[in-house]
């Protein structure tokens, strides 16, 4: 089907030339355009031995919009966005290539393994003229890190200790109060506390440096302070029961020879 298009053309005298212009809108087809021209006198009359035809190539050269991709994490199994309508979408990994097409609406997901946090992602997109555009983004650490582990914590203890995932914040909770440390590059970390006192609840959680924070792991002081020495009644040679005062809930134990 023919789309004809009329340029109105000026004469400029100084340059001896019939000057017209015509801007190519998104929606023009692509390919060779046939250009005619004629010339009307003064009177009226369309000079016909003045028609002159040529063909234009119209090309698109203009690359797609630089494709807009959604936050990729680190636990994304695909690549998501929108670019151009029906550019091809190609995702570089590494030397691994992973690739789709945009739809008509231009969104496109393709899909990828699963990657670690800080991985470098490739995105490009590319028409049927083989223009091309691209951007790189990221992948997100959206993971916490494990729950950490604790050493055993008595009465007795001033640093709590144990392992998490390597450079996490560790935070120890007691009542309202919060102590923290950092882990060493082999996951250990130290956190320095008051002596608390038997029975005690700490939650004790570690952060990332994305700011994920791990599941909390409740502890409880445990007592590792030996009652003090019991008080013993006067016992005589006709006693048949031992009395006297020890710790609150201690086990009193009565040796009698070896």
């Amino acid at each position: 089907e023919r789309a004809y298009r009329f340029i109105d053309l000026a004469y400029n005298e100084q340059e001896n030339l019939w000057i017209g212009t015509y801007t190519v809108k998104a929606t023009d087809p692509l390919g060779s355009w046939k250009i005619s021209y004629e010339v009307e006198d003064l009177a009226g009359n369309w000079n016909v031995a003045a028609i002159s035809e040529r063909f234009v190539t119209y090309e698109d050269v203009t690359p797609p919009a630089t494709p807009v991709v959604t936050e990729v994490n680190d636990q994304s199994a695909a690549v998501t966005g929108t670019t151009e309508a029906g550019a091809t979408v190609t995702v570089s990994i590494g030397s691994e290539t992973y690739g789709g097409t945009a739809d008509a609406n231009g969104n496109f997901t393709i899909t990828i393994p699963v990657q670690s946090a800080g991985t470098v992602i490739t995105v490009t997109a590319k028409d049927r003229f083989d223009n091309a555009s691209e951007v790189s983004v990221t992948v997100v650490d959206k993971t916490p890190p494990a729950a950490p582990t604790v050493e055993t914590v008595t009465d007795k203890t001033t640093v709590i200790t144990g392992t998490t995932e390597k450079n996490s914040t560790v935070t120890a909770k007691i009542g309202d109060t919060t102590y923290t440390g950092t882990t060493f590059s082999n996951g250990v970390y130290k956190i320095t506390i008051p002596r608390q006192a038997t029975g005690t609840s700490i939650i004790v959680t570690a952060a990332d440096g994305a700011g994920n924070i791990s599941p909390e792991v409740p502890i409880t002081v445990g007592d590792a302070t030996a009652p003090g020495i019991p008080t013993v009644n006067f016992v005589t040679d006709s006693a048949t029961v031992v009395t006297g005062k020890a710790e609150a809930g201690a086990t009193v134990t009565v040796t009698i020879g070896t």
